[in-house]
């Protein structure tokens, strides 16, 4: 009995629908880990609902509830000491309610240097549904001393997720 080939035209639908899903797991996701860049072209802007920010409990009952899910330098190279750079955050809402008003985050350095605040209005055009989460690019910050900053909450938000690390390290020229 001899086997039978596969006619060419079904090899290439299975080549190409192999290509199709390994494109698709390659692009899936821009804030999974520390490598990707989120981008944007305004400051303070938000992109569409964060679907690779972390899972989180919701409160349906309660008011809206602001929390700070993840953060990302949005350099591929690293931060070294006197470069302006910007910082993406995923923000949930934890609460029952449309989430909007003004959040505040917090950048402190490792030494005696000030602290940069950055601030981002959650208005009615980017206002974000109960158990929902979007990304907000804040900054321009200002590196201006080395070691191991962090990005944490300031006024407005009440929850951050138990996995956050906003720790990132700006080093020597």
């Amino acid at each position: 009995m001899s086997r039978q080939k596969k006619p060419p035209i079904l090899k290439r639908r299975v080549l190409l629908s192999s290509f199709s899903l390994n494109l698709t797991i390659m692009s899936a996701g821009c804030l999974s880990g520390k490598s990707g860049v989120i981008s944007s072209s305004t400051e303070s802007s938000s992109s569409s609902t964060a679907y690779d920010a972390p899972k989180f409990e919701v409160d349906n009952v309660n008011t809206a509830k602001p929390i700070l899910l993840t953060s990302q330098i949005q350099t591929s190279d690293g931060i070294e000491l006197n470069d302006k750079f910007d910082i993406a955050i995923a923000i949930g809402n934890a609460g029952g309610k449309k989430l909007s008003g003004k959040i505040e985050l917090i950048l402190v350095p490792p030494k005696d240097a000030q602290n940069q605040i950055a601030s981002v209005t959650i208005d009615r055009t980017n206002s974000i549904p109960s158990g929902a989460a979007k990304f907000f690019k804040i900054g321009s910050f200002n590196a201006t001393v080395t070691g191991t900053w962090a990005l944490v909450a300031g006024d407005g938000i009440s929850q951050v997720h138990r996995d956050y690390d906003g720790k990132f390290k700006v080093d020597e020229v």
